[in-house]
């Protein structure tokens, strides 16, 4: 995995926007709130996976114009599951630019309620920002299109599968588009670095991590991108699982 090319670095500031070569994939992904979203070119069009915090939703689109991706021209918003962070922005892009949004359905009720569901922190930083973070809500939708089952993205004129895996949330998808995999929160990356690590709020970190394996044993994707933090490579997931 090639180092990710900085276009934008605010000093002292969460707010970053990167562009990442994986395979025959570039990947841009835009950090507001030490949250991301990622576009990606595939064959039928441009996947956003995630949308951010609803408050974010605007800077989000001017960030991905910015790099050169048209937020008017999204093929479709792939949501990773239904917390704030992720798929608060997803209404006012649809609304916007109406870009149709994928969901799983199991957190139909999720986004349906506009408020996340209990978090479990697994460390101090989340235990410091568990107030904050349980508070997040946003104006309620319906998404286009839920997925219960596996689901090849090809139905809708796109390349890449779309899973269900549900130890984050009941509805958490993973997005395999060959050459990455995007896969949430079911781990998380190191504030500096590569490494792989369990995320911030995780009810059933066993189930995410063999969530995690179950993904790696279906692919052979060279970079995972995460919903904090990364991009990771192959081996620091690998490493993850194998841990303690």
């Amino acid at each position: 995995m090639k180092t990710p090319f900085l276009l934008l670095v605010i000093p002292g500031c969460a707010d970053t926007t990167t562009v990442t070569e994986s395979g025959a994939l570039d990947v841009v992904t835009v950090r507001l709130a030490y949250n991301n979203a990622h576009a990606v070119a595939v064959a039928g069009g441009t996947i956003l996976v995630d949308a951010g915090l609803q408050q974010d939703a605007e800077a989000l689109a001017d960030a991905l114009a910015d790099a050169g991706v048209e937020p008017a021209h999204l093929s479709l918003i792939v949501l990773t599951h239904g917390h704030a962070d992720h798929a608060g922005g997803a209404r006012w892009l649809r609304d916007t630019f109406g870009t149709p949004i994928l969901a799983g359905q199991a957190d139909l009720d999720l986004v349906q309620a506009g408020h996340n569901d209990p978090l479990c922190p697994t460390d101090g930083t989340a235990r410091r920002r568990l107030e904050a973070a349980q508070a997040e809500t946003f104006v309620p939708f319906n998404p286009d299109v839920l997925v219960s089952a596996p689901f090849d993205l090809a139905e809708l004129g796109l390349v890449g599968t779309v899973t269900p895996v549900g130890s984050h949330t009941p509805g958490s998808l993973v997005l395999d588009l060959g050459d990455a995999v995007f896969a949430g929160d079911l781990l998380r990356g190191s504030v500096l670095g590569y490494e792989a690590t369990t995320h911030y709020y995780q009810c059933d970190p066993a189930a995410a991590r063999a969530d995690v394996r179950a993904t790696l044993e279906a692919g052979d994707a060279p970079t995972w991108f995460v919903g904090h933090f990364g991009p990771l490579p192959r081996a620091a997931v690998e490493a993850f699982v194998e841990g303690p």
